[in-house]
C-alpha cells in the first residue's frame, strides 16, 4: 500500500492525505496569532482550553478524556482537576442563592 493516500488518518493534511511537516501547523498557529495581535499561547495549549472550556460548560469528564485521546480517566482528572475544582466552586457559587431561598421556604413551613 505505499503510496497511497490514507484520508482520515491525519489530523492535518494535504488534500491527498499526507501528512504536513511536523511544525507546520505550529508555524501557521504561530503567524495566525500574530497576524490577528492575539496573546501567544503554545500550540499545545489549545488542548488545556479546550479541556478547560468543555470542564466549564459541564461536559462529562469522561468524554472530555475520549476526546483528549487519554487512555484513562484517571490521567484527565489529574492533569485538569484544578479546572474541575474551580468549576464545581462555581457552580456552588451560583447555587447558594437558590439553596438558601429554599431553606428559608422549608423552615418557614416548618
Amino acid at each position: 500500500m505505499h503510496g497511497a493516500a490514507v484520508f482520515g488518518f491525519f489530523i492535518f493534511s494535504h488534500s491527498d492525505g499526507q501528512a504536513f511537516h511536523h511544525e507546520r501547523p505550529y508555524l501557521w498557529f504561530r503567524q495566525f496569532v500574530k497576524k490577528n495581535g492575539l496573546r501567544y499561547i503554545r500550540f499545545h495549549d489549545l488542548r488545556y482550553t479546550s479541556a478547560t472550556i468543555l470542564i466549564n460548560q459541564g461536559v462529562h469528564a469522561k468524554i472530555i478524556s475520549e476526546r483528549l485521546g487519554h487512555g484513562s480517566i484517571t490521567t484527565s482528572i489529574n492533569i485538569h482537576g484544578h479546572a474541575l475544582r474551580t468549576a464545581d466552586q462555581a457552580l456552588l457559587i451560583i447555587s447558594k442563592p437558590s439553596l438558601d431561598l429554599k431553606l428559608h421556604e422549608d423552615n418557614e413551613d416548618a
